[in-house]
């Protein structure tokens, strides 16, 4: 690994942790306040109307008791619904409020010192919309980082790349993940699809916060009550499929004691693991396949956000039919796409494939050049691109770029939409 170190970011409604990748260790779970056994940052900030001073954190919290200003809570939720926060009479975009939060939670990371170089950056947001997305690269943009070096993912992102990192004695059949947050709790469910490549990485979430709450834990009552539902939600999933490994993760599980009837019930010939930095961890081990070593390639992670399909163009290359991929299964659709540069020659149409690695399904469709001006061969060209609107929406649009000082482009083109 070159130089540097990598930084695995839980971005929670709750809380915020970081896990730390440096050369030559292993993930680490930082401490994100004053005291050392605190690894967990509230995600949220303080406004002191008088200084206009802002705060975050545990300090937000504290400030927010005893002096006046606007203190907003669970600020990834609100970065999911909007674009901008109310402060008094004036809207204040996120982008300039995020940058203060992230500066401090990379400051309690990795302290203040200027000589450490972060190589890279992701993010983990429970199934982050392109409202978010758009903000947190703007952020981080504002903080130094490319684009390119940052990547945001979901929360089930997270427990995949977590998951296919472990022994595979954890995951030869499904895995159950509760993550009793304080906010939502979800269950997710993943299974690996195996035969031929690539496999298959299945993760469904499930909102639970209809039967369980944090709340129930404050008091004893409510502790046996929460007990007995969790076991029942486990076993009915544990009757209905085989699995291997079951993941309890979430501050609803650092209080102790409460969760034991499920512990005994679920316990049985299954791998079992409690604590609460899986998501944090996660979003390292995916830093180490985007932006290290391509361990995971022959696998397709699916789910909410994610494309489903691969999608190429048959094209000639040096006298060879080939095809030229222009969106791969497993990307997440806010960033999947391409565009491509085309001679056409003697051509009416351009044919797609669209493939789904889960089933090997192929369907293909084509676009009329018919329109496109007539020219002598090798004397038109096209840019193909293609992009996603929705995660199961893409559209593929074709137009004519010219050629060169010869021909000027013109506004001939051809667009094509596509609902799997």
């Amino acid at each position: 690994m070159n130089k540097g170190i990598i930084l695995g970011i839980d971005f929670s409604a709750d809380y915020t942790q970081v896990s730390i990748l440096s050369e030559g260790s292993d993930a680490e779970t930082t401490r994100l306040a004053a005291k050392a056994e605190e690894f967990l940052m509230p995600t949220s900030m303080f406004l002191n109307s008088d200084l206009g001073e802002w705060a975050v954190g545990y300090e937000a919290y504290n400030r927010s008791r005893v002096e006046d200003g606007v203190f907003i809570e669970h600020i990834a939720d609100k970065m999911q619904q909007s674009h901008g926060v109310l402060i008094g009479e004036k809207r204040v975009d996120w982008t300039e409020i995020a940058p203060i939060f992230f500066t401090k939670v990379i400051e309690m990371a990795i302290g203040k010192s200027e000589d450490i170089n972060i190589r890279s950056v992701v993010i983990s947001v429970d199934d982050p919309e392109e409202t978010i997305m758009e903000t947190l690269y703007a952020t981080m943009n504002k903080l130094g980082f490319e684009k390119g070096v940052v990547r945001i993912i979901n929360h089930s992102e997270s427990l995949a790349y977590y998951v296919l990192n472990q022994s595979k004695d954890v995951w030869v059949n499904n895995v159950l993940m509760v993550d009793f947050n304080e906010v939502r709790p979800v269950i997710r469910k993943l299974f690996v699809t195996k035969g031929r490549e690539p496999f298959t990485v299945d993760i469904v979430k499930e909102d639970i916060s209809d039967k369980i709450s944090y709340k129930m834990l404050d008091t004893e009552e409510g502790q046996i009550q929460a007990d007995n539902i969790l076991k029942s939600i486990l076993m009915e999933e544990l009757d209905a499929t085989v699995v291997s490994g079951i993941y309890l993760n979430g501050q609803g599980f650092m209080k102790e004691g409460w969760y034991q009837r499920t512990i005994n019930a679920v316990y049985s010939n299954r791998r079992l693991f409690a604590g609460n930095n899986l998501i944090a961890k996660g979003a390292i081990f995916a830093a180490k396949e985007l932006f290290i070593t391509k361990a995971l390639d022959n696998y397709v992670i699916s789910c909410k956000g994610r494309t489903k399909v691969n999608v190429t163009m048959d094209v000639v290359y040096r006298g060879q039919e080939t095809r030229v991929i222009l969106s791969k299964a497993g990307l997440h659709w806010y960033e999947a796409g391409a565009k491509q540069q085309c001679i056409i020659n003697n051509v009416d149409e351009a044919v797609f494939s669209i493939s789904w690695p889960a089933t090997k399904k192929i369907q293909t469709f084509t676009m009329s050049l018919d329109e496109f001006p007539k020219r002598d061969d090798k004397t038109s060209r096209i840019e193909v691109s293609l992009s996603y609107t929705d995660e199961n929406t893409f559209v593929v649009e074709i137009k004519d770029i010219g050629f060169g000082e010869f021909y000027e482009a013109t506004d001939a083109a051809v667009r094509y939409e596509v609902k799997l």
